[in-house]
């Protein structure tokens, strides 16, 4: 994680130099030179501020060196159709006040970016990455937010008003909230009819630059939402502190201690929280959808809470045993006085002494 965080301040020093390069909107009138492709036809497909300059009728671009969507005003960028981009760092909008979007979509050949480096969403201005029916986006950190003036968001498939359909891919180790608004959203289909959408990325604050080792807050407006499907943590190590909202689908666990130990988790009435038999730490939960504790997993799971748990008409399902004397445990540690609840198959529920 050293290694990450310190080539995340470089990637930092790389997006402030990004008001030196040239911008794609003061070559304009040089596209009609080389003739647009159909809309169907194009595979990459570019609109408004983007650098360098773009070539139409690539399906392959391999920039080597930084790649810039939304430089001082909006921009987009779409990989869609067998089409593949490549650089140093990507990065999504760069200056404040300006908008910027990038798609990476996997219909009819699949879809890559790949970023040897870093990938900035939301650096000063608010940018805005999607990734859906198999897309890729590739990068050895992912950073979202990065300035106070930032708004980034990434949506797995679909963002939260539209219509889920077939997941993509982020294949990075980190997931980085900085200083600005960050969002990560997952609104797909996975999980209703198909496999369960893995999610093996940790998501952390960033590391304050004064004090080395120590996570900023996220700032308020930050969260990790889930609208539609099944997502399963996979990786151990998540610490960010902004609010986990399960609004519909299901967030699941796919091994001890995935979930945020610092985020303050809501499930709403149509979303259901799956611990998998996997023991799990929040902050704080309010629970007005499901509770499962494992289906078909072996007894003793714990769900602890190290602030409040507030039921609003939610369900918890236990994963006990008829005849066991295994106990599934939810434990609500408010202030110094500890709270168990605990129960066996055909018991109640009752405060552990």
């Amino acid at each position: 994680m050293r290694l990450l965080y310190q080539r995340y301040r470089r990637f930092r020093r790389y997006a402030s130099l990004a008001k030196q390069v040239v911008r794609l909107g003061l070559f304009a009138p040089l596209l009609s030179l080389f003739g647009t492709p159909t809309a169907d036809a194009q595979v990459i497909t570019v609109d408004g501020d983007v650098s360098p300059l773009f070539t139409p009728g690539l399906t392959t671009w391999n920039i080597g060196d930084n790649l810039y969507v939304g430089q001082t005003t909006s921009g987009t960028l779409t990989i869609t159709r067998g089409g593949s981009a490549t650089d140093s760092n990507g990065i999504i909008d760069n200056t404040s006040g300006s908008t910027a979007s990038v798609i990476v979509d996997g219909t009819a050949g699949g879809a890559t970016w790949t970023n040897s480096d870093g990938l900035f969403v939301g650096h000063e201005g608010s940018g805005e990455l999607t990734l859906r029916n198999s897309g890729v986006a590739t990068a050895d950190i992912a950073l979202l937010g990065d300035q106070p003036t930032g708004h980034g968001t990434i949506n797995i498939d679909a963002a939260a008003d539209d219509a889920p359909t077939t997941p993509g891919i982020l294949d990075t180790p980190a997931v980085v909230f900085g200083s600005g608004i960050s969002k990560f959203v997952f609104n797909h289909t996975s999980g209703e009819s198909d496999d369960d959408y893995e999610f093996s990325p940790i998501i952390s604050n960033a590391i304050a630059d004064s004090t080395p080792g120590v996570h900023t807050s996220a700032h308020p407006g930050s969260s990790v939402d889930i609208y539609a499907g099944t997502t399963v943590l996979t990786t151990t190590g998540s610490n960010y502190d902004a609010p986990t909202n399960i609004h519909g689908g299901t967030l699941a666990a796919g091994n001890a201690n995935v979930f945020s130990p610092n985020s303050h988790h809501t499930i709403h009435a149509a979303g259901t929280m799956d611990l998998r038999g996997h023991n799990q730490t929040v902050a704080d939960l309010t629970n007005a959808g499901t509770i499962n504790m494992g289906t078909d997993t072996a007894p003793e799971t714990t769900l602890t809470i190290t602030g409040n748990y507030v039921g609003d008409g939610g369900t918890i399902i236990l994963n006990t045993q008829l005849g066991s004397d295994a106990r599934t445990t939810i434990s609500a540690l408010d202030g110094s006085n500890p709270t168990t609840l605990s129960s066996r198959m055909g018991g109640t529920w009752g405060q552990a002494a």
